[in-house]
Formats: structure tokens, C-alpha cells, sequence
């Protein structure tokens, strides 16, 4: 603490962490983008002390879990893929942001995108979120990570 001009000045920082999921190997959503314009902007805010972290790419069994077909049930869209998929990134992001907290303690997490948001309510309880949606991006990744088909006969 120190004096500026008559007034009391004090040197807080804020500890912020910045998850985000990640470009998904299409570069085609602007996440990493994203992380280089927040730290282009934050270069000026030294009262901002920022960690970045995201998810790594999703091994094996969690792309199966998350996106392979369910014999019997995709013919009729049934498998829910789509859900499948948001909940193995949301648990996967969970678990890595629970670990980056434990290394990095933050005063507040910021979460890109909402996918990632799914699933961390206990974090949410216990530490300010802000989150930051992506716009459209549900029929971008259908487009690049599902594979078209057939509107389901009923």
C-alpha cells in the first residue's frame, strides 16, 4: 500500500484462469484466437495476473464414448451423440480444471465455451465463473466432428 497523490493507493492483483476447450484439431472455431487476443489485451492490465489452460486432445476411448455410432440406435437418432459428446468435454474439462486449480489457486475462472461449462456447478459454488459462449457453435462442430446422415424413419 502507498501513497498516490493524497489518496491511498493499493496494489491488488487478480488471479485469473482462462479455460478454454480448444481448437478440436479444425481451427475452424477461433478458440486459440481467442486465448491470443486476451493475452494481446492483457499485456496492458497489470493488476490481471492470468494463467491459461484447456483441454488436451481427448485420447481413444473418450472419442468413442463421446462420438462413435450406437448400432441400432443411430438409425433413428437415438444415440444421442451430440449430448454424449458435450458431456465427455464437459467431464473431461472438469477434471483438468480441478487439477489447474489445485496447481494455480485462482480468484476467479473464466470458461470458453459453454461445452466446458456443463458439468463444473461445483466450481461455480465455489468461485466467481464467467463464461464466454460461442456463437453458432453447435452447427459449426456438427459440421466438422459429427458425420451427416439421414433424417431418422419413423
Amino acid at each position: 500500500m502507498g501513497r498516490s497523490g493524497g489518496r491511498l493507493a493499493f496494489a491488488l492483483q487478480m488471479r485469473v484462469m482462462f479455460f478454454n476447450e480448444g481448437n478440436l484439431g479444425s481451427h475452424i472455431l477461433g478458440q486459440g484466437q481467442l486465448d491470443a487476443a486476451l493475452r494481446t489485451g492483457l499485456q496492458s492490465r497489470p493488476d490481471v495476473e492470468a494463467r491459461f489452460a484447456g483441454l488436451q486432445e481427448a485420447g481413444r476411448w473418450q472419442r468413442v464414448l463421446a462420438s462413435r455410432a450406437i448400432p441400432g440406435l443411430s438409425r433413428w437418432s437415438l444415440d444421442f451423440r451430440s449430448l454424449r459428446w458435450h458431456l465427455v468435454q464437459s467431464l473431461r474439462a472438469r477434471g483438468r480444471i480441478e487439477e489447474e486449480l489445485r496447481a494455480w489457486p485462482a480468484d476467479a475462472l473464466h470458461v470458453h465455451s459453454q461445452s466446458v461449462a456443463l458439468t463444473i456447478a461445483p466450481t461455480m459454488r465455489r468461485l466467481p465463473v464467467a463464461g464466454s459462449p460461442r456463437p453458432n457453435g453447435f452447427a459449426e462442430r456438427s459440421r466438422v466432428l459429427l458425420p451427416r446422415r439421414a433424417t431418422p424413419r419413423c
